[in-house]
């Protein structure tokens, strides 16, 4: 297979991606945005968001394919994105926990 099927199989899943991040990112800022946001909430959001597109992007990635090589490249792009929205979860989850023990701690 030609280095540009495989360039072009990665910068599509990465457009999908960066898509949906786009869109968690979006709802994250609404939710955030004064006077009535939340940014704990927000960042709950971003939690769940970023959790249910990994698990999306690992489900993906387990189908098959008619093609092997093809597949594969598809199926490895897919799980290092999956990797990426994993991390974001788990950074929004402990910037969260973070935030509010601040507040139990401190309280305003």
């Amino acid at each position: 297979m030609s280095d540009k099927i495989v360039r072009e199989i990665r910068s599509t899943v990465g457009r999908g991606c960066g898509l949906a991040a786009l869109a968690l990112g979006g709802l994250m800022c609404g939710l955030a945005r004064e006077p009535l946001g939340d940014p704990f909430l927000a960042l709950k959001a971003g939690t769940i968001g970023a959790l249910v597109a990994a698990f999306a992007l690992c489900h993906e990635a387990r189908r098959p394919m008619a093609d092997a090589k093809a597949g594969l490249t598809r199926r490895t792009a897919l799980r290092i994105y999956a990797m990426r929205f994993a991390l974001l979860s788990a950074a929004c989850s402990l910037l969260s926990l973070a935030g509010e023990a601040n507040l139990w701690l401190y309280p305003v």
